[in-house]
């Protein structure tokens, strides 16, 4: 099993929702931002229609426009 995390940008879109997916297969730990909370339960379910390891996907909500958000999110 993969121990590493990665944060995927994106994560509702079309190549975002497939490209987590395929993480997840992999072993790897999600963490996927989008712009808004409300899109979690509909994407996570897309997405948990092609994976056992949809426990691996977690969210953040990300403001595009306030840069401190991908220092928070890096933890650097």
């Amino acid at each position: 099993m993969n121990n590493k995390r990665v944060l995927l940008t994106g994560v509702t879109g079309f190549l975002g929702s497939h490209t987590a997916i395929q993480l997840l297969n992999k072993g790897y730990k999600v963490v996927g931002t989008l712009r808004s909370k409300d899109r979690i339960d509909s994407i996570r379910e897309v997405i948990g229609k092609q994976t056992s390891n949809i426990n691996n996907l977690n969210f953040v909500e990300a403001d595009l426009n306030n840069s401190d958000i991908w220092l928070e999110l890096t933890g650097i």
